[in-house]
């Protein structure tokens, strides 16, 4: 899919005749639709997480995140900052549903400022399904120039909202290429 989204992104680029990189810009679009396919597989959902553009979905309690974090063939996952939008926090800290809970009557809490407010109304949009509990990410260093790499494997979110890897992950060209 990764490598399928890759060459159209390229190729609308290259049809464009633009010098601005923008139509491959639109890659992030792309995969996320071609990775919602995913959502038709037994045990699998596909959640909006708060307001984002597009869903994320979520196999058998594992949400399936694909994400760009670069397009400098140099760039890693631990140097890009996952935490740039609600959507992408809301994804990260993805966590079951408790059976049982608090009270709640929709009403604002009056202590929270208003984006404080909106940040969970998201995060309890996301919640509500009970299905989800852990992230696996697919990090994609990209450009118009090459599909530079892409790994997958379980990811947590660390206090300065960058990305680490948690115990098994792998390249996905290393094994394609194979």
């Amino acid at each position: 899919m990764v490598e399928a989204e890759h060459a159209a992104s390229v190729s609308a680029q290259e049809a464009c005749g633009h010098h601005s990189q923008s139509v491959y810009g639109q890659f992030y679009a792309g995969i996320s639709e071609r990775f919602a396919a995913f959502g038709e597989l037994p045990g699998a959902v596909l959640v909006r997480p708060g307001r984002a553009p597009y869903h994320v979905v979520v196999v058998n309690g594992v949400a399936l995140y694909p994400w760009r974090h670069s397009r400098n063939p140099e760039g890693d996952l631990g140097s890009s900052r996952f935490g740039t939008s609600d959507a992408r926090l809301a994804v990260a800290n993805l966590r079951p549903r408790p059976v049982q809970g608090m009270l709640d009557f929709g009403l604002p809490d009056p202590e929270l400022s208003e984006e404080e407010q909106q940040f969970v109304e998201i995060a309890q949009s996301v919640l509500s399904d009970p299905a989800i509990g852990r992230l696996v990410v697919v990090a994609i260093c990209s450009s118009v120039q090459g599909l530079h790499s892409v790994e997958w494997g379980e990811v947590s979110l660390q206090p300065d909202e960058h990305l680490q890897w948690i115990g098994f992950h792998e390249s996905l060209l290393r094994a394609t290429s194979e």
